[in-house]
């Protein structure tokens, strides 16, 4: 539910009606946190909206698991027909509550019904063309990322926690042994060996459950101080904090490893001789064959799991070592990125967002640390690539005699140059690429493998979209090295490159903010 306020109605969205509802942080930042904020105007690219609603302080929606995005105002979307004729709407996401009683299994099914009825209405030319319907819960879409990680960090925690017990339990053994002497006199005296061993019980009990409690006091400081140093890519990393169901978790943890750890000294306890435990007190102790064999247990225990936790930690460090030594195609260092939206009242044309383009890669050149500058659609290794359907001419493949797939982004000024992306042939996109100019393209080396292998792509042809569109012939002029535009353990995509207003139908449809 909104802190303030309400959401959007239907008619709201219908009507293309200029309302929005506040985030939190937002709300506090640029308004200073106004009660009376319902009903006020905002301006977002130059037209008025009004305030309907605020939302809570951990209020984060659509959760963007990898990314930096974070959500921090909401308008309805609000499609017109031409909207939806341009996208096809295969670029949004659709989420839903189930009714009470609908399995995910009931959903799943509904949905590929949906995806074979798209599927028969394809034209003939489509007929290659499979899609399918992915169901799955808000939670693990959000966690899918970073469930690897936090389940190795279990992993991890949990051998820990088992050298820990056996170091515990090797002390406690020890201080028992010492103790033997002490454990005889009271037997002596008629103390009953079931009173000794709670003794022990309590004793290790009471240093463990001493021990959780602090461990949670310091885990509470510890998410309180270290928190805003936590990457921002982590999904709700607002919402991370201690929560009473671990801290019972925890001390219930706590308690289990002090039963535990003080089996051992229980044991040593009830085996204990008494007339031994005299005699060897006189002479100053020996700690006994058997509790020399369960010492020497309890050390070899320890260094079994230590040896386990240092292969794993090898293992993922020779698995991040691999992972720093895949070729991203590009190199990030000394590299600074910034992203950008224009106001659409403003710059209503191409031609005057050319023009501040054009003006923005000037007078960033004239900085003095800047080398080169140039604008993306889309950035590597962001995961945002959007996919499209392309024509290659005179393709030999015959995976792609009719058409294929790759990855589309749009560029201007000196990308390649900045991103220091190898040029393999032909060349790069020139000022005279222009809005007028031959509609050129520069290709990725699996694009050119995969449609024309083991031959020059320069000169070659190709054109977006399914073939009866008959959109304009792309003529290649170029072709770079594979760029990782997903995550380094995602395979390499197909793609191609565009200067951003040389094609007006492919700059409409991967019009984004300049990156």
């Amino acid at each position: 539910m909104p802190l303030m306020g309400r959401f959007f109605t239907r008619e709201e969205d219908e009507a293309r009606q200029h309302v929005a509802v506040l985030g939190y942080s937002l709300w506090q930042s640029r308004l200073r946190g106004d009660p009376h904020v319902l009903g006020a105007k905002i301006l977002l690219d130059r037209q008025p909206y009004v305030v309907i609603g605020v939302m809570p302080r951990n209020f984060e929606f659509p959760l963007l698991p990898g990314h930096l995005n974070h959500s921090e105002l909401w308008v309805p979307v609000s499609f017109a027909p031409s909207d939806l004729e341009q996208s096809g709407g295969w670029e949004f996401q659709m989420v839903g509550r189930l009714k009470p009683g609908v399995t995910f299994r009931q959903v799943q099914a509904d949905a590929d019904q949906v995806a074979q009825e798209i599927m028969r209405s394809f034209p003939s030319f489509l007929a290659t063309v499979h899609i399918s319907a992915v169901v799955r819960p808000l939670q693990e879409d959000t966690v899918a990322e970073a469930r690897p990680l936090i389940q190795v960090l279990f992993l991890a925690v949990c051998v820990v926690l088992l050298i820990a017990c056996a170091n515990l339990a090797g002390l406690l053994l020890v201080r028992a042994i010492r103790r033997r002497r002490e454990i005889g006199v009271r037997l002596a005296l008629g103390a009953s060996t079931a009173a000794l061993l709670r003794q022990s019980m309590l004793e290790s009990l009471a240093l463990s459950v001493t021990g959780g409690l602090l461990g949670v006091a310091l885990a509470a400081i510890a998410i309180r101080v270290s928190i805003n140093q936590l990457p921002e890519n982590l999904p709700r990393i607002s919402e991370i904090g201690l929560d009473w169901t671990v801290a019972a978790f925890a001390m219930f943890l706590a308690a289990a490893t002090g039963i535990l750890c003080g089996l051992a000294p229980a044991f040593a306890t009830m085996r204990t001789d008494l007339n031994e435990s005299l005699k060897e007190g006189g002479r100053g102790g020996s700690s006994g064959g058997g509790h020399a064999r369960l010492r020497s247990t309890l050390v070899m225990v320890e260094i079994a799991i230590a040896l386990v936790l240092v292969a794993a930690s090898g293992l993922l460090l020779r698995s991040f070592e691999k992972m720093l030594a895949v070729a991203l195609g590009f190199q990030p260092d000394h590299v600074v990125i910034a992203a950008y939206s224009l106001p659409h009242q403003q710059y209503g044309s191409q031609s005057d967002v050319n023009e501040f383009n054009d003006e923005l890669l000037r007078r960033l050149k004239e900085l003095p640390g800047a080398e080169f500058v140039g604008l993306t659609s889309v950035l590597p290794v962001s995961g945002l690539a959007g996919s499209t359907v392309f024509v290659p001419e005179g393709c030999v493949s015959p995976q792609s005699a009719n058409m294929s797939v790759a990855s589309v982004f749009l560029l201007r000024g000196s990308y390649f140059v900045a991103m220091k992306i190898p040029l393999l042939r032909g060349r790069v996109f020139t000022e005279g690429d222009k809005e007028g100019a031959p509609p050129v393209v520069i290709v990725n080396h699996k694009l050119a493998q995969h449609c024309w292998p083991n031959e020059d792509p320069i000169g070659k042809r190709l054109r977006f979209g399914t073939p009866e569109l008959k959109t304009p012939w792309l003529t290649i002029v170029g072709e770079v090295a594979d760029v990782k535009q997903d995550s380094p353990d995602v395979e390499t995509r197909e793609q191609f490159t565009s200067p951003w207003d040389s094609t007006k139908p492919l700059s409409a449809l991967l019009a984004r903010p300049p990156i």
